[in-house]
């Protein structure tokens, strides 16, 4: 006795529902792509293989393979499990999102906009120092040269950088706004 055979697209009509479905099953496993017995070379289901695998169940292939509903006035029941399907995968997926939130592993994304730009505002403060620091390098380049200059240089780099570690901490962990602008006497650099 012949099997029948059937593309991935005839199978998907013969069981009312979108190719997509069958590709997930194909995916899953459930249902095996194999060569055609007529040595085309094109890869067919076994039908009679296919329907036992799937317990010849449209809603189970409908829900599980996520397909359209069928095309042949499926029953009311099988749309009313997917909707129920569908609404408490959203509560479970609004849960699992509130969970995270709870526990720190998820931020609230207006707050870590707001906290960048806290960040942003620190380090161009910070970096605002250089400019302010031009007379002390120029005198450090006078009196030491370019050695006098790179050692001033590391001064202003390392103050800088302890400013900015500083303030990025203080808006990690929320006990604090970053420092407000130092005055021009804190900006200029050491000596």
């Amino acid at each position: 006795m012949d099997r029948l055979e059937m593309t991935q697209a005839e199978y998907a009509r013969h069981r009312g529902v979108s190719r997509t479905a069958v590709n997930k099953y194909i995916a899953a496993e459930k249902i095996k792509l194999e060569p055609s017995q007529d040595g085309s070379g094109r890869m067919i289901i076994d039908v009679a293989a296919a329907d036992l695998a799937l317990a010849n169940s449209q809603e189970r292939i409908t829900l599980l393979g996520g397909g359209e509903p069928s095309r042949r006035g499926g029953s009311g029941i099988g749309k009313l499990t997917q909707a129920r399907t569908t609404t408490e995968t959203y509560r479970a997926r609004v849960a699992e999102l509130d969970y995270e939130e709870r526990v720190g592993k998820l931020l609230v994304a207006s707050d870590v906009t707001a906290a960048m730009r806290l960040c942003a505002e620190s380090i161009a403060r910070d970096v605002e120092l250089i400019n302010s620091a031009a007379p002390e390098l120029v005198a450090a380049f006078r009196q030491g040269g370019e050695d006098g200059l790179r050692v001033a240089l590391r001064k202003m780099t390392r103050r800088i950088l302890a400013t900015i570690a500083e303030n990025l901490r203080a808006v990690a962990t929320a006990e604090a706004a970053p420092e407000a602008p130092p005055s021009e006497d804190k900006r200029r650099p050491e000596k």
